[in-house]
């Protein structure tokens, strides 16, 4: 058993190691490896569940959030965040930000994203609160985002467990934000 699957086996001890999620967990947690990360920070951002919006004539219409608003949603905070942090880098040098995105989208709850993303190293002078107010208006700037949102620095692979747990996820497969999933 590799070390990925005693991790899994001692905080999901209710899933048999034989299971799809059993191994799907194995193998995203080995992709979530935190140990080049300079200072990753912990987050969950709360989305609305709803808005009205204004067609071409003018009349509103009511639009409910869907899975694919969520992602696209957190990409607009990414592009935002990544454009603050890197500038025109960013797109001419491909710079961004280490970011580890889980959905927990449910039509009966309140959806959220929880996720760690680094405070890279050309911060460092940037203190802990300055991030994570960084952080905080670049979620604000996004169309779906929600006042509830919590950020804590110093995470690590307590928080990678606790993001990946399969509790609360309609689809695991679908939890993991594999398009906006960034720890080369």
């Amino acid at each position: 058993m590799s070390s990925e699957e005693d991790i899994v086996k001692q905080h999901f001890d209710s899933l048999n190691s034989e299971s799809p999620v059993f191994k799907q967990i194995v193998a995203v947690l080995k992709m979530c490896d935190l140990s080049n990360w300079n200072q990753p920070f912990a987050g969950t951002f709360t989305m609305k569940q709803g808005q009205k919006i204004y067609n071409p004539n003018g009349r509103p219409v009511s639009v409910k959030l869907d899975y694919d608003k969520v992602i696209q949603n957190f990409r607009h905070f990414l592009n935002v965040i990544n454009k603050k942090v890197y500038g025109n880098a960013t797109k001419k040098l491909g710079r961004k930000l280490r970011v580890i995105p889980v959905i927990e989208y449910s039509p009966s709850m309140r959806s959220h994203i929880h996720f760690c993303i680094d405070k890279p190293i050309e911060l460092d002078k940037m203190d802990q609160l300055e991030y994570s107010n960084l952080i905080r208006n670049c979620w604000g700037k996004t169309q779906w985002s929600y006042k509830e949102m919590d950020i804590q620095p110093n995470a690590n692979s307590g928080w990678i467990i606790y993001i990946l747990k399969p509790f609360d996820k309609i689809t695991y497969d679908l939890s993991i934000d594999f398009m906006n999933f960034h720890n080369p």
